[in-house]
C-alpha cells in the first residue's frame, strides 16, 4: 500500500508540523493505533481538550491527521482523529530548511531511543528477548545492494505503517548513509 507523501516547503508549514506539542500528539495517535478524541489525547498530553482541538485543526490541512469518524455521545457530537500514515518530507529541495530538517531528525531519533530505554528500564528483566532491539554497524554494499535494501525497507514500512488485527506498535529509527565520504574515511 502506497501512502501519501506530504512535502512541507514553507516556514508556516514547518512551524505547524514541528511544534513539540504537535509532534507528541502525532506520536500518541501513531502509537495508539486507533482514532482518538481530543479529550483522550488531552489526558495523555496533560493539556486541555480545547488546546488539543486547536493543534489538530492546525495539523489537518497538512494531511498528517484526518477526521476518522464522529459519534453522538450523550447528545454531543464527538470527533475522532487518526493519523493518515503519510510520509512527511521537509523542504527536500530547499537548502535554507536544512537546519529544520536536521532538528526534526534529531528529535525523532531521540524520541525513539528514549522510548526504547524507558521501556527497557520499566520492564527490566521481564522484558522478553524479542521485545526490542538496537543495532548499529557498517554494511558494505554495492549501489544495487543499497537500492534493493532501501526498496525492501520502504515496502515493509508501507505495508505495516497502519494498525491491523493482532498488531502492536513498534517504534523505530533507521538511519543509513554512504559513509565513504565521511571525515573518518576520506582524507
Amino acid at each position: 500500500m502506497n501512502h501519501p507523501v506530504i512535502e512541507l516547503n514553507t516556514m508556516q508549514e514547518l512551524k505547524v508540523y514541528m511544534s513539540p506539542v504537535r509532534q507528541q500528539l502525532l506520536r500518541i495517535l501513531e502509537l495508539s493505533g486507533r482514532p482518538m478524541m481530543p479529550k483522550s489525547l488531552s489526558l495523555r498530553l496533560g493539556v486541555s481538550p480545547s488546546s488539543v482541538q486547536h493543534h489538530l485543526k492546525q495539523l489537518l490541512p497538512l494531511g498528517v491527521v484526518k477526521v476518522d469518524h464522529q459519534e453522538r455521545i450523550n447528545g454531543i457530537v464527538a470527533t475522532y482523529y487518526a493519523c493518515t500514515g503519510a510520509t512527511v518530507c521537509i523542504g527536500a529541495t530547499r537548502a535554507d530548511l536544512r537546519n529544520d530538517r536536521e532538528a526534526l531528525a534529531f528529535q525523532v531519533v531521540q524520541t525513539a531511543v528514549q522510548g526504547y530505554f524507558e521501556t527497557m528500564h520499566r520492564l527490566g528483566p521481564t522484558m522478553p528477548e524479542e521485545g526490542g532491539d538496537a543495532m548499529a554497524g557498517v554494511l558494505h554494499l554495492t549501489e544495487a545492494d543499497w537500492l534493493a535494501f532501501r526498496t525492501q525497507v520502504k515496502a515493509f514500512f508501507d505495508a505495516h505503517s497502519l494498525p491491523g488485527p493482532d498488531t502492536s506498535p513498534w517504534e523505530f529509527a533507521l538511519l543509513a548513509y554512504d559513509a565513504s565520504e565521511s571525515s573518518e574515511v576520506s582524507p
